[in-house]
């Protein structure tokens, strides 16, 4: 007799949690999705952005098979790296960072990629400038803080893109990039 009173309490139990699962998914759930939709209605009323607008323009949509590794660009004519003097961060020390080449890579199928290709590797010096501004730009510790320096190649990519009037550029590599 005891068993019998035992499961039937313990069936009472699961039909009690049953129910209230139900009242929670019924209730809560759509209540959720009501906060969840005034809140992007907030966002896009005060122009929030809710992603980050520099993510399309390191990587862009471009398929790992539609990129192109260009020749890199070597810092100098010598082959030395190139040191720029970063920004004062008020420590009174001054810090440097030095580089040796670029690497882009660019959408091979873009309409303009011939175009711009052949303009690249006639801009050596200015792509380089573009480098050393972006590099100048910053901080030590802005330096240390982007470990995978995407602000950075953000940065450089945009410029690029904008100089050469197209889109074709997806990121860049700043190679044998030091710095203290």
């Amino acid at each position: 007799m005891k068993k019998n009173i035992l499961t039937i309490v313990v069936i009472a139990l699961c039909l009690i949690n049953l129910a209230l699962s139900a009242v929670i998914v019924f209730s809560i759930v759509p209540m959720a999705n009501r906060s969840n939709e005034l809140i992007t209605q907030v966002a896009s009323v005060i122009n929030l952005e809710l992603e980050d607008p520099k993510a399309e323009t390191v990587t862009g949509d471009v398929p790992v098979a539609d990129r192109e590794e260009l020749a890199p660009i070597a810092g100098s004519a010598d082959g030395e790296d190139i040191t720029v003097n970063l920004k004062a961060d008020g420590t009174g020390q001054n810090h440097v960072a030095m580089y040796n080449a670029i690497t882009i890579i660019v959408n091979k199928k873009a309409k303009d990629y011939k175009d711009v290709t052949a303009l690249i590797t006639t801009n050596n010096t200015w792509i380089n400038n573009c480098v050393s501004t972006a590099l100048a730009n910053r901080t030590y510790e802005d330096l240390q803080s982007d470990t995978d320096r995407s602000d950075l190649y953000a940065d450089i990519v945009e410029q690029l893109n904008t100089y050469f009037n197209t889109t074709m550029i997806c990121d860049v590599i700043v190679n044998g990039i030091k710095y203290q």
